[in-house]
């Protein structure tokens, strides 16, 4: 097993960067004229120290890590926001969590989370007493709904819902 040894060191990088040490390292200034570009602004530098099996240490600026898996991993983590097709409610599901949950019997979910027939609201949300009456009287009428999927995914996979729809079917 190789060690491994983290330390963040937060240096200032003001408009006067010879007082940070980088006006002699071209790569560090590099560095921080990617972050002003994708930040707008001029942030703090931090690095992280990594140790190999034979104790050598190699630091890394933290802005290149983030930057390069912000790369590699945002088209994993992307989610879509949309309406799902009309569906009957299966199971509605109040909880002594901060959310009740949903299963609805459709073929596609534009979130993109792993669990595609589940959904949840937060009991705090805004409307979110109203969504549940309206997804409570599809339940007990047999009608179709539909729900507006946010795009974000709790960590059972279920998607995150702001509206629903109910029709006569």
């Amino acid at each position: 097993m190789h060690g491994f040894f983290l330390n963040i060191s937060n240096i200032p990088l003001t408009t006067h960067s010879e007082q940070a040490g980088f006006n002699s390292d071209p790569k560090y200034s590099f560095v921080k004229l990617l972050v002003y570009r994708l930040v707008g602004t001029d942030i703090g530098f931090s690095s992280i120290l990594f140790t190999d099996r034979h104790g050598g240490m190699m630091r890394i600026p933290q802005a290149i890590l983030v930057g390069a898996s912000t790369l590699i991993f945002s088209p994993l983590l992307e989610a879509g926001a949309g309406w799902t097709d009309y569906a009957p409610v299966v199971e509605l599901v109040p909880t002594a969590r901060h959310y009740y949950e949903i299963k609805l019997s459709i073929k596609e979910n534009p979130s993109g989370c792993k669990n595609k027939k589940w959904f949840y609201q937060d009991y705090g949300s805004q409307g979110a007493d109203k969504m549940f009456e309206v997804i409570l009287e599809g339940l007990k009428l047999e009608k179709w709904v539909r729900v507006y999927v946010t795009g974000k995914c709790n960590l059972d996979g279920y998607s995150e819902i702001s509206a629903v729809s109910i029709i006569y079917r």
